[in-house]
């Protein structure tokens, strides 16, 4: 809104100047009709003259008579009236003129500083624009770019996410798998245990059928002791083996706890978190493409905007038309004051010079108006509009 303050305030000037040259122009009626109604009133005293000439001929040789008095006092007046109305158009004229002038140049000023202004806003913009557009990586990376591999990776590590529990619950198949080993190597070392066993109890045996048999038995007695010590650590061994075993299967256990924990977690969450990020980021990516068009429409409007500040300016031509014709207007008030001047100067004649003084009088009235005509005729601005006419100020 800030942006188009100058231009309001140029149309408030242009109303303003419009105004005044409206004014102007009741001024110029005005005196047009004040001059016409001046005129006439010469021409009716002088006609009145001419007529009472052949009558009062021997009265104004003689003396000066009523009428002749009366005469002197009408053309006295009106110069007097004349010389007022001269004084009071001059004196507006002038004004009017300073007030148009002034105004024109405020406003001329407020155009160039709206053009200037939105120059600055466009370029402003686009900064923005391409600011926001970009990360400001090395890469450029422009934000859609940004968007669009953002959500190929979001969608990449819930892939991941979704494969990891698959191959949880995988895990979790292998481990009840390897418990079921564990289970046959437990009865496999039970076999083992109960053959150590019983070669224990064989050896036993054998040692006892030795003793019995004396001398003769010795050596096979030594043989018994030897595998019973052989079947004792047989046993020993099988029962580390049972603890190893016992330990793995627990740790086995716990491993298929953590894996069952895993793959037991609740997806919906993820998936949720997954489309609330997705929809985030088409909004973003909607709100990138809007914000491009919106630019490439402020782009377009700114070329109106220049177009409308010229055709302002353009418009300003009014102050030179108005000038002109205020021109015109004071040549043509300079007329009426030097037939002012002239009737001041038959006031201040004697009686028996009127006769020669308004013949001169008539052919000078005569060359003011040829020449009036003459100089409406060479006028430089005939413009009745504020089209584009053949003189182009600014």
């Amino acid at each position: 809104m800030t942006n188009f303050k100058p231009l309001i305030s140029a149309l408030l000037i242009v109303s303003l100047a419009l105004m005044v040259n409206e004014l102007l122009l009741h001024l110029v009626y005005l005196s047009l009709f004040l001059s016409l109604a001046n005129m006439v009133i010469i021409i009716l005293i002088y006609r009145q003259s001419n007529q009472q000439q052949d009558t009062t001929k021997t009265l104004i040789n003689d003396s000066c008579s009523d009428n002749h008095k009366l005469l002197v006092a009408t053309l006295c007046e009106v110069e007097q009236l004349l010389a007022h109305s001269v004084s009071v158009i001059e004196h507006e004229i002038t004004r009017a003129a300073t007030l148009v002038k002034d105004a024109v140049h405020g406003v001329s000023a407020s155009f160039i500083d709206l053009q200037t202004l939105s120059a600055q806003q466009q370029q402003m913009i686009t900064s923005l624009v391409a600011d926001n557009s970009s990360i400001g990586d090395d890469q450029h990376t422009t934000l859609t770019t940004f968007v669009k591999s953002s959500s190929n990776t979001l969608d990449s590590f819930v892939e991941v996410i979704i494969n990891t529990s698959k191959q949880s619950l995988e895990t979790m198949s292998f481990t009840d798998e390897m418990v079921k080993q564990f289970d046959g190597i437990f009865k496999l070392l039970a076999e083992v245990e109960k053959l150590a066993s019983q070669t224990n109890l064989l050896a036993l045996n054998a040692a006892i059928e030795a003793a019995r048999a004396g001398d003769a038995g010795r050596g096979f007695a030594v043989v018994a002791n030897e595998v019973r010590s052989l079947s004792v650590n047989s046993s020993e061994l099988n029962e580390d083996i049972r603890k190893e075993v016992d330990q793995a299967k627990i740790i086995i256990a716990k491993l298929r706890n953590s894996v069952e924990k895993m793959a037991s977690a609740d997806m919906t969450s993820t998936l949720e978190a997954k489309d609330d990020v997705g929809v985030m980021m088409k909004h973003v990516e909607q709100l990138s493409i809007k914000t491009s068009r919106d630019v490439d429409e402020l782009s377009l409007l700114t070329p109106k905007i220049d177009q409308a500040v010229t055709t302002g300016v353009r418009m300003l031509q009014f102050e030179d038309l108005t000038f002109q014709t205020l021109t015109g207007l004071s040549s043509e008030l300079a007329n009426i004051k030097q037939v002012s001047e002239q009737f001041q100067q038959f006031n201040q004649l004697a009686p028996a010079e009127h006769n020669e003084f308004l013949v001169m009088m008539k052919e000078n009235i005569y060359d003011l108006q040829h020449n009036a005509k003459k100089d409406n005729q060479n006028r430089t601005v005939m413009q009745s509009s504020m089209d584009e006419g053949e003189i182009e100020l600014f």
